[in-house]
Order: structure tokens, then sequence, then C-alpha cells
């Protein structure tokens, strides 16, 4: 079927503030407009009255998922607050609940990160890590050979060198050993 052109202007001004509560419904709970509004499109499409809300069943079911994640948000970083504020201010305002779970996680995210990182480096992995493979000191050998001495190894200045020769070793390879 072929769409009609498109010569039609909107009937409504965009700053129109409509009638019965249009405007505070779409500023405090806009995922109910949003319903109404797909319901309405939904009988268009049925060919049925797009004016008859007696089964329109409201739509705040998104405001329920802000609401769930704030909950998380709030037991991850054991934060105050009952899930029945969750609710109404997932429903009633859920921009504002969004923005701030979603800046809730960054923040408290970076202030964890910087924390980790003021407290020094830390081993990835299991704790005590010590590495388990020798290198040669003098060029690299094919195959390194993990010994009892490199697990009790304790001397920083031997792991720094066991570094460099490593990295001369990858820089021979590359034949960039002129560029360090």
């Amino acid at each position: 079927m072929a769409r009609a052109p498109l010569t039609q202007d909107w009937k409504t001004n965009l700053c129109d503030s409509g009638e019965d509560g249009d405007c505070s419904r779409s500023c405090f709970i806009g995922c109910d407009q949003f319903g109404r509004t797909q319901h309405r499109l939904r009988q268009v499409d049925r060919h049925e009255d797009p004016l008859d809300l007696s089964e329109y069943k409201g739509y705040i079911g998104s405001g329920i998922f802000t609401a769930k994640q704030t909950k998380r948000i709030r037991e991850t970083y054991s934060i105050k607050g009952t899930y029945g504020d969750d609710v109404a201010k997932g429903i009633f305002c859920q921009p504002c609940s969004l923005i701030r779970n979603e800046l809730e996680v960054r923040r408290r995210e970076t202030d964890k990160r910087a924390g980790e990182l003021a407290s020094g480096p830390f081993p990835l992995g299991e704790l005590n890590y010590q590495p388990i493979y020798a290198m040669a000191t003098e060029g690299y050998r094919l195959e390194p050979q993990m010994t009892s001495q490199n697990l009790r190894h304790k001397n920083q200045a031997a792991e720094i060198e066991q570094a460099h020769a490593l990295y001369r070793y990858i820089l021979q390879g590359m034949n960039l050993a002129s560029y360090r």
C-alpha cells in the first residue's frame, strides 16, 4: 500500500499544554503519557476507536524497572532508602531517577578506582603472585624454565633486569634495537 504524500502540517504546536492534565502527566508521568499515545496508535492500526481508553491499563512499567535498578544500586553501595521510595521516584520522576542512577554508579566506581590506585600497585590474579619463569639476563631462552628460585624470588632489581632483557630481545627481534 502506497503512503500518502507528506503534505500535512502538525495540528498542535510543540509547546501546546494540551487538556485534562496532559502537560503535568507528560512532565511527571511521562511513561504513562507515552503509553496512552502508544495505545491510541495500536487502536488506529486495528481500525478501532483510538479515543476509547476503556481498555487502557496504564504504562508505568518502565518506572518499575527503574525502581528495580535503583534498589540494586542501593544494595550494592549500602545506600539508605526504601523500595517504595524507589518505585515512586521511578514512576513519577523517571528521567531524574535514571540520571541519578547513572551518575551514582559512575562516581562511586571512579572514587573506588582512585582509592585503589592511591594505595599503590596491586597484583593481578592471586595474592602474593610471584613470577614463575626464569629469563636469562643475557638474551632470551626459547623455552623459559620454571625454577624454585623464582618462586621465592624477592630481589626487585633482578626482576627489573629480566624485564629489560625481554625488552631487548623483543627490540632485537623487530630490528628496533637502535631506536632505544
